[in-house]
């Protein structure tokens, strides 16, 4: 994967986050505790469509920067090994989605946890290109969970 071009790694990235997500989410289902895709339904009712999809493509890369880098830094100097650095990341990018409940926040733990082992991948060529490659990867992931519940509201 590192021989391939950026375009090819953000695409593997971004179509391993929508499975993660959707995976862990069957998982949850499974177990029991529920699943909020109605109540995202009814907020994107409520938001207009191009605000949302400007919100979903440009916050990204803010939250690269605060819930994925910044964390891993944090904890690389008080001397953790990589693998607690990501799980940090993960930890503070579920915390960022507090507010759609448990189960959300469980597959965003995940999804933090790929794009944070996304930007340690890309971080060895250079920081400029984990941040770039991490931010797209997870703008992609966004628009296509909001074309998802989109699509589940017109059926609905």
């Amino acid at each position: 994967m590192r021989q391939w071009k950026e375009p090819a790694q953000i695409a593997w990235f971004t179509l391993f986050a929508i499975l993660l997500y959707f995976m862990t989410g069957m998982v949850l289902t499974t177990l029991g505790l529920p699943s909020h895709t109605l109540e995202r339904v009814e907020t994107i009712k409520s938001i207009d469509v191009p605000a949302n999809l400007f919100i979903n493509i440009c916050y990204p890369f803010v939250t690269t920067i605060a819930a994925i880098w910044f964390p891993m830094i944090l904890i690389h100097w008080i001397k953790k090994p990589l693998n607690i650095q990501m799980v940090f990341a993960g930890a503070v990018f579920a915390l960022l989605h507090i507010k759609l409940g448990p189960a959300e926040m469980i597959q965003k733990f995940m999804v933090g946890w790929l794009l944070a082992a996304c930007f340690v991948f890309c971080n060895r060529d250079n920081w400029t290109k984990a941040y770039r490659v991490t931010s797209i990867s997870h703008a992609l992931f966004n628009v296509f969970l909001l074309f998802f519940y989109l699509l589940i509201r017109l059926l609905t």
